[in-house]
């Protein structure tokens, strides 16, 4: 979060438009005004506000929370190279393409063949993936940090910015000619239908650029259980020109999903003598399932917010959703707070419940006693 200690009030009511924030790190092209007040709007924040306090008058055994939670994300290159591998077939005109990166179901693959067909000037169909292999770049860095498919794709568009230099002479003298027609011509002049390219996206500041986004989540918890139901989630995103927007938008819900597994099951206990991780296989270490998931699940993308510093003006989407999943923890926390009140005898607010909040953590919290579940006529 790009704020220091704020009321809730506070934070709302920023001054979003800086482009300084308070570590005094430049905010280049900052999209998070239009992100801010553009999800409140969206997702009928203030609204939802009053239903959620009067949900909470009407209802003793459960209590709702909603949060609205802001996140600003730097994407960084330095030190990151990736390879790219790029050869055309004479014989059909297919072009094979390698990368040093490597899919874990981000849709790094996918977008790196966009980007050699949008590149090449030709149909997706003629794209085919090859295995991943440092081959290509020896000294490639492994994939993570959100930046593999912005960094492979770079070099891919790189390596066949190469080849079109090579080409274009032969296709400038073929006018009407189709690709294969093109490529079987270069191939019998002999010119070289391979290149080999790696990412060098460089700036002179930590960040290349900022992921801006924002989440609205709204909880209802069980008083007597402490079970969560997260009733809703609404997320606006800022990736600039998405590259996918179908991949884009399951990469921000699986790293949603992943936070929920952080901010609410996902326990670790140990051995108070020997320090052994207790929760270590699947019947007591509890990653989020299909229950877990918000009941609704509203994902946007942020429009005409194209990123002059991104590849193709796209932004990444790996890591910075994950952070927004505070947004439940958040609303928990103003649940417990709302039945912490409404005892019998009333107990003061919490701040700064830990993480993951279970069951257990919320029964701790609650401080529900005998006195409190006696029902009076």
């Amino acid at each position: 979060f790009f704020f220091k200690q704020k009321t809730a009030y506070e934070i709302r009511n920023c001054d979003w438009s800086s482009d300084v924030c308070s570590s005094d790190l430049q905010l280049f092209y900052n999209n998070f005004p239009r992100v801010w007040a553009g999800l409140q709007t969206s997702a009928n924040y203030d609204q939802r506000r009053t239903a959620v306090q009067a949900y909470n008058q009407a209802n003793r055994w459960t209590k709702r929370g909603l949060s609205i939670v802001p996140c600003k994300y730097g994407i960084g290159y330095q030190g990151a190279l990736h390879g790219a591998s790029v050869s055309i077939y004479a014989a059909d005109g297919s072009i094979a393409v390698s990368t040093t990166g490597s899919e874990m179901g981000q849709g790094i693959l996918t977008k790196v063949a966009q980007a050699a067909a949008f590149t090449l000037g030709v149909d997706m169909a003629k794209i085919h993936i090859q295995t991943s292999s440092t081959l290509v770049a020896a000294n490639a860095v492994p994939t993570g940090g959100s930046i593999g498919s912005d960094t492979c794709c770079t070099a891919v568009i790189e390596a066949c910015n190469m080849l079109m230099t090579r080409i274009g002479p032969i296709q400038a003298m073929m006018p009407g000619k189709s690709w294969e027609e093109v490529i079987a011509a270069c191939a019998g002049a002999s010119i070289n239908l391979t290149a080999v390219a790696t990412s060098d996206i460089r700036a002179n500041r930590p960040y290349n650029y900022m992921s801006y986004s924002a989440a609205v989540a709204e909880v209802q918890l069980d008083v007597l259980t402490g079970h969560v139901d997260v009733l809703r989630s609404d997320i606006l995103f800022d990736c600039g020109v998405s590259l996918n927007p179908a991949v884009d938008i399951g990469q921000i819900e699986g790293a949603f999903v992943m936070g929920l597994g952080y901010f609410l099951t996902e326990e670790l206990v140990f051995d108070p003598k020997t320090g052994a991780l207790l929760t270590d296989d699947t019947w007591t270490y509890k990653p989020p399932s299909y229950a877990d998931i918000p009941v609704e699940f509203n994902v946007t993308l942020l429009k005409d917010a194209p990123n002059p510093n991104g590849t193709l003006r796209s932004k990444a989407t790996g890591e910075p959703p994950y952070a927004l999943a505070a947004a439940v923890h958040v609303a928990c926390c103003e649940a417990v707070n709302a039945a912490r009140a409404s005892f019998a005898t009333p107990q003061a607010p919490l701040f700064g419940i830990p993480a993951p909040f279970t069951p257990q953590a919320a029964g701790l919290t609650l401080g529900v006693t005998s006195s409190d579940m006696i029902l009076k006529a």
